[in-house]
């Protein structure tokens, strides 16, 4: 198994068919859930299947918050783990720089 990425692709649709599919399953839900609710505005009892779809409608809207609260998430992180990568960065450099200064020290000492 290799740890390239780029060895073994991820598999599954591309971004842009999963965000079309995500569009259209909002739109599709959020239809269905609002002639559920006109329905009731009229009185109507509410077959098994509507109730099935209010709780879909429910569950969905849930998993977007989840979904959306776990992206802002991921941002943060990457922002923490680049700064922490600068930082490392900077120290390398720093202690490389000390590291040749001891050198021309002691390569000077030997010459003298």
């Amino acid at each position: 198994m290799s740890a390239d990425p780029q060895a073994n692709p991820p598999r599954g649709p591309p971004a842009w068919v999963l965000a079309l599919a995500d569009s259209v399953f909002d739109a599709v839900v959020s239809h269905a859930a609002r002639r559920i609710l006109e329905k009731l505005e009229k009185g109507k009892k509410l077959t098994v299947e509507d109730l099935l779809l209010l709780h879909l409608d429910l569950q969905y809207r849930e998993l977007r918050e989840l979904r959306g609260g776990l992206d802002s998430l991921r941002r943060e992180l990457l922002e923490r783990l680049e700064a922490l990568r600068r930082e490392v960065t900077l120290r390398m450099e720093e202690l490389g720089r000390r590291v040749d200064r001891l050198y021309e020290l002691r390569a000077g000492e030997g010459r003298g």
